[in-house]
């Protein structure tokens, strides 16, 4: 091909070529160069930035998508109930994210998370961790509330979800829990009325009602209203709950109710208080499907839930994970951030959130844990009220049932009476009547007086003197879990006992004495005195009686010896404790512990601490007798970085065991640990 051909060729070669870009346009294949422009990509797994549009297609924002929730209806082609999570969920808004805004004096919130503490009362909803949506409104004279949740695999996203960043999940036959509450407030009073339904939603079968769908047991309805305030000086509440099953899809013809009536008021020294409650047998805030809809990841299907929690300790936990084995925890461990806690019913004197006897929040008691138990005390050493008679006090008591104001199946009253002749000194007088109403036969009854002293000497002592006597019959059986704590030679083992209440207070005078001194004369020494002794004199009606006893005796001193201008601290401990434990069953046990510790600060940053515990233990009954020796070891840092607070905590411990047996065991265990911490 000569030269001028090749020209021709090349030149219509051009023109086909320039006429056909519009065409290559429309088709989306143009040529593209990056060389003066920016090139961004496309978005990444797990930096997945994008543009978010309303429905209306109004750009909202730049970023990225958090949290979805869709329930497809039965015209759609594949209806179903579709939940999404992020991973940032987890992460990044630690499960929580709300939104707030006001207008026109109102106050409105909007908060979707896994663990938001919710209560519309005791017998209606009380959730530890409610796991949906809530939205709160408030204004002068009115507030309510909107819940909604998906109780069928509401996803917990896991705390390894770096690894998989997307979690969702959809449900055909969702069980959803749906509730309201309104309280109107006027003249000083409030009027609560609230509704919590639960109910299985078939919505590919188009049957989606509020009763629910299917066969058996398809929902539950809890409807209550509330009224309470102060009228003239009279505090009162009264309160109503009903409960009904749906069944089938339609409401049955049974409810339950549950109410109750509270009132007390100041009459100079005199303080009155009363109350009369009722909760019929077949009350119940549990919903019981037919079969095993309900899917949580940690648990697998179930077909129960509880609007009420049992929850004693009223930590984020209900009861069910915290009493959670070891082997049960590390099978589910990826949902939790920390260890679970166990349940310690009882003070929170620091107001903190955490129950006193478990500070660290290990599952150990602190009155078990070594060092810790020099300034701890086992509940047997407290002083409250026992209403239901089955000899542990009401507030250190775990049971494995809801926690209503009243138990289930109880109708009855109280009144108290307390009388304050000085700021020193409370005297109460108080009666308890109540019985079963589906066994009317069984009663519990009882009147007691309470004597509270306190007094200080100054600059030498205080003082606190408290008398209980109580005169009861009770054929009510109250069952409680006891938590214990048992070693498996040198390994400590959770342990939870159901305890049945042998109705030890039948027929019963009991008498309890706490006496608790402090010692405050001289600067350095610290000495406590704690007493508590109790008695049960039982059978009163019969010719043959029998008595328990039991007796409790603390005592607390430690010596604090500053050094180097104050830049070493000595300190020796002792803490002696003895109870004996007589009537149905014996218990005889002493327990000395014997602590030296040495403090040095090193810098205001860091410190170091070391320390020896001896405690000889000795079960006189059960014989398991061993000495145990304990050395400890630790620096302690605490600095500012990135604008965060950090703690570092490293250091040695062991733990000596010699088993007081024939063989003479001896175990050793040794520790070494780092541990950082952050905050803001």
């Amino acid at each position: 091909m000569g030269v001028s051909k090749k020209v021709w060729v090349i030149g219509i070669a051009a023109a086909l070529m320039l006429a056909a870009v519009p065409i290559w346009a429309i088709s989306g294949t143009d040529y593209e160069n990056y060389g003066s422009s920016d090139y961004k990509g496309y978005p990444r797994k797990g930096t997945d930035i994008y543009d978010w549009y309303d429905y209306f297609g109004e750009k909202m924002l730049t970023g990225y998508n958090i949290y979805e929730f869709i329930n497809l209806g039965s015209d759609a082609a594949n209806a179903d109930s579709y939940l999404y999570k992020s991973y940032r969920y987890n992460r990044w808004l630690q499960e929580l994210i709300m939104v707030a805004d006001e207008f026109e004096g109102m106050k409105h919130r909007v908060i979707i998370g896994d663990e938001i503490r919710t209560k519309f009362g005791s017998f209606m909803l009380d959730k530890a961790g409610f796991s949906g949506i809530r939205w709160d409104m408030n204004s002068k004279f009115n507030d309510w509330s909107i819940i909604t949740s998906r109780l069928s695999n509401p996803i917990l996203v896991p705390n390894d979800a770096w690894n998989d960043p997307i979690y969702q999940a959809n449900e055909d036959e969702p069980v959803y829990l749906l509730g309201i509450y309104d309280e109107l407030k006027l003249f000083g009073q409030k009027f609560g009325l609230g509704y919590v339904n639960c109910h299985v939603d078939n919505n590919i079968l188009g049957e989606s009602t509020i009763y629910g769908t299917g066969t058996g047991t398809t929902g539950l309805g809890i409807m209550g209203f509330a009224l309470y305030g102060n009228l003239r000086g009279l505090n009162y509440r009264t309160e109503y709950n009903s409960s009904g099953e749906y069944v089938s899809g339609k409401p049955s013809d049974k409810t339950y109710p549950a109410y109750q009536a509270k009132a007390d008021t100041q009459l100079g020294k005199f303080k009155v208080s009363g109350s009369y409650y009722y909760v019929d047998p077949g009350y119940t805030t549990q919903l019981n499907l037919a079969q095993s809809k309900i899917k949580t990841p940690i648990n697998g299907f179930t077909n129960s839930y509880n609007l009420v929690d049992d929850n004693d300790d009223n930590d984020q936990y209900p009861d069910e994970l915290d009493q959670m084995s070891y082997s049960q925890y590390l099978s589910n461990k990826v949902y939790f951030f920390n260890y679970l806690d166990g349940v310690f019913p009882g003070l929170d004197k620091n107001k903190n959130g955490i129950s006193d006897y478990n500070e660290n929040r290990n599952a150990i008691p602190d009155y078990e844990e070594d060092f810790l138990r020099f300034s701890v005390d086992s509940p047997d050493f407290e002083f409250g009220d026992d209403f239901n008679n089955n000899g542990i006090i009401d507030y250190f008591e775990n049971d494995q049932k809801p926690d209503y104001d009243y138990a289930r199946d109880r109708m009855g009253m109280r009144l108290i009476t307390d009388y304050a002749p000085s700021k020193n000194m409370t005297i109460r007088l108080g009666g308890v009547v109540e019985n079963m109403p589906s066994n009317p036969e069984k009663r519990a009854d009882s009147v007691y007086s309470t004597l509270i002293y306190n007094t200080r000497v100054p600059n030498i002592m205080d003082v606190q003197l408290k008398y209980y006597i109580k005169r009861v019959q009770d054929a009510i059986p109250d069952d409680t879990v006891q938590y214990s704590v048992k070693y498996n030679k040198n390994v400590r083992e959770t342990v939870y006992t159901v305890l049945s209440d042998k109705l030890s207070e039948r027929d019963s005078l009991v008498n309890t004495l706490f006496l608790d001194v402090n010692y405050n004369r001289f600067k350095n020494l610290e000495f406590e005195t704690k007493l508590k002794y109790e008695s049960n004199l039982q059978d009163m009606s019969s010719s043959v009686q029998r008595q328990s006893n039991f007796t409790g005796v603390i005592n607390r001193l430690s010596y604090t010896t500053p050094l180097l201008f104050n830049r070493i601290t000595l300190t020796p401990m002792l803490k002696t404790q003895y109870e004996l434990y007589f009537g149905d069953s014996v218990k005889h046990v002493t327990q000395n512990a014997l602590i030296f510790r040495a403090d040095y600060k090193m810098t205001n940053k860091t410190r170091c601490v070391a320390g020896m515990q001896f405690l000889p233990y000795r079960d006189y009954v059960d014989k398991q007798d061993y000495d145990k020796t304990t050395y400890l070891f630790e620096v302690v840092s605490q600095v500012l970085y990135l604008k965060y607070q950090l703690a570092m905590i490293a250091g040695v411990k062991r733990e000596d065991y010699q088993w007081l047996t024939p063989d003479g065991v001896r175990d050793v265990r040794d520790y070494i640990f780092l541990t950082v911490y952050m905050g803001g």
